[in-house]
């Protein structure tokens, strides 16, 4: 990894899986045996057990060790090592088989021979991919034929949004380029305060280059849907609703927070 950009995020992601292993409350619910996969994620991935399943970009697993409670049979991956370790951590505690593997993105072909049934990658990784191109044709290369991608995540449009004001004001670019935005002031999103060492750079991707970026690898899209909540507190001012995802109450069935995806091979 010789990008300054990915190093820079890898050791960011370091920095806060320990963070994140003393601050993320679905940790409870995992050692309690209970998924943290909710409506309308888990409609839309229908039934998925005694299915194989690579979860890319799996952070601490917390989702990877709730697919496997749901009954897929799962692979996870991330190119920080802190996470991975973590993971393992966690899946050791609860008896979960599952395969914890350290690599990035671009190495998944190098790293795992087999295919799967289903690639799943949600919530928050977009803006850490450099080449949306290489991320969907990884994606095409790990499914068997027949299987399925699927994907929760914060719309894109939603980060254009100013971070103090609930009212549609664009602060943020929406359409891509080649340089990420780089954060310097930064603070991790699951503990109020607490400032991060390490710099972030993100990329923007709108929501026609994530569709196009699996066409042009060769996947069919099954559906594309858009939701006015989002599953975490992007903002101070969001409001939480009964099925614990997030809205602006001033843009409630004005303006998208959320998008899924499925596409098959």
């Amino acid at each position: 990894m010789n990008n300054k950009y990915l190093v820079s995020n890898n050791a960011l992601w370091d920095e806060m899986a320990i963070i994140h292993k003393e601050s993320y409350t679905e940790i409870d619910s995992i050692l309690k045996g209970e998924s943290i996969i909710r409506k309308p994620e888990k409609t839309e991935l229908g039934n998925i057990r005694g299915k194989t399943l690579l979860h890319m970009q799996c952070h601490i697993g917390t989702d990877s060790i709730s697919l496997a409670y749901e009954g897929a049979i799962v692979t996870g991956t991330d190119f920080s090592e802190k996470s991975i370790d973590i993971a393992r951590e966690l899946a050791a505690k609860v008896s979960a088989n599952i395969n914890f593997l350290v690599s990035s993105n671009d190495q998944l072909t190098n790293n795992i021979s087999n295919e799967f049934d289903i690639v799943y990658t949600s919530r928050g990784i977009l803006c850490w991919n450099d080449d949306l191109n290489a991320w969907a044709n990884t994606i095409k290369k790990m499914m068997k034929p027949g299987g399925f991608f699927y994907m929760q995540e914060s719309h894109p449009i939603s980060a254009i949004l100013n971070e103090n004001n609930p009212d549609i004001i664009i602060t943020h670019p929406y359409f891509h380029t080649d340089k990420p935005i780089e954060w310097k002031d930064n603070y991790d999103y699951s503990r109020e305060n607490k400032k991060l060492h390490n710099v972030s750079y993100e990329w923007t991707w709108s929501l026609s280059d994530v569709i196009n970026s699996l066409i042009n690898a060769g996947l069919s899209i099954e559906f594309v849907n858009e939701f006015d909540y989002t599953f975490y507190k992007a903002y101070d001012f969001m409001i939480q609703n009964n099925n614990g995802y997030w809205y602006i109450p001033k843009l409630k069935n004005k303006f998208p927070l959320m998008f899924s995806l499925k596409a098959k091979k």
